[in-house]
């Protein structure tokens, strides 16, 4: 059954499958799923998985939360289950899937205006994300949190790579059936982008609007390796589900979303969008071999 009457008032399910709750990790997702909570009015928080810890933070926090999901013979879990027990779980028009340490702000409040203003029934959004450094947890007892949070990001935050997409906006409904894709590994992301050009659907960026604040951490639990994300068993794997990489066709959107709430249809040409982003893809990569 859909959530409870409540939901009925939200606008996007936000859904999400955390890390165990360890370490650093632990931390930064703990800072990003709070962030969220910040917004429940809008927002329908719902999270998947049986890692260590994330049914006692689910219901600590009072989160709907869903412990059976497939996983790979890796023990990675996988895409297909988590979006269809979602779908069919909500009662909200639009869906937001986001990695589970990214931290929001009021910005969702903006999009949520700007998407009941356009009224589309078909679309993608997707967005760049900022990256910066968090080791603490965030006060948000602290009325002036937000605030703080963006002064701080403004002097330090880096913009990142456009193949890092964080988060999928889309209808409720749609990509209600997908492929069986390992979380966390490549090609499946731009996949959501290629398919849905494919159906000439707009694949709008929303970076102007919606901040969507990653804080940095290592990439142990991939095996600290580039592989796990490209040449890695998964990531290959990710790749066939797939039909191919779509690297390039999958990483750079149709329209773009003004603060304004214009939707501004893009010269799309996504070779010259690559050469532009050389920079932040060479800090990924660097990232991803080092960390």
């Amino acid at each position: 059954m859909p959530g409870d009457g409540e939901s009925d008032t939200k606008k996007i399910t936000l859904f999400a499958v955390p890390k165990a709750f360890e370490g650093h990790i632990g931390a930064i997702q703990s800072n990003a799923i709070l962030s969220w909570l910040q917004w429940t009015d809008c927002l329908d928080v719902v999270l998947f998985g049986d890692d260590d810890g994330v049914a006692e933070f689910a219901k600590e926090n009072s989160i709907r939360h869903f412990p059976e999901i497939g996983r790979n013979q890796a023990g990675t879990p996988l895409l297909d289950t988590v979006f269809q027990r979602v779908i069919e779980n909500s009662r909200t028009q639009w869906m937001l899937y986001i990695n589970s340490d990214i931290v929001l702000n009021s910005s969702v409040y903006q999009l949520v205006q700007s998407l009941e203003n356009l009224n589309l029934t078909h679309f993608l959004g997707i967005g760049q994300r900022t990256d910066f450094d968090q080791t603490d947890p965030i006060a948000f007892e602290d009325p002036n949190w937000e605030s703080d949070l963006a002064n701080r990001i403004a002097r330090s935050g880096q913009l990142a790579s456009i193949l890092c997409k964080d988060y999928f906006l889309f209808p409720r409904g749609h990509f209600h059936q997908i492929p069986a894709f390992s979380i966390g590994r490549g090609n499946w992301d731009s996949w959501m982008v290629a398919t849905t050009i494919k159906s000439n659907a707009p694949v709008i960026d929303c970076t102007e609007v919606l901040f969507a604040g990653h804080q940095n951490h290592d990439y142990r639990h991939a095996g600290n390796r580039l592989s796990a994300y490209v040449t890695g068993n998964e990531a290959q794997q990710n790749k066939h589900l797939a039909g191919g990489s779509h690297y390039m066709t999958g990483s750079v959107a149709t329209h773009r979303l003004r603060q304004s709430g214009i939707l501004q249809k893009k010269t799309r040409i996504p070779f010259l969008t690559f050469i532009r982003d050389v920079p932040r893809l060479t800090k990924l990569v660097y990232k991803l071999l080092i960390r």
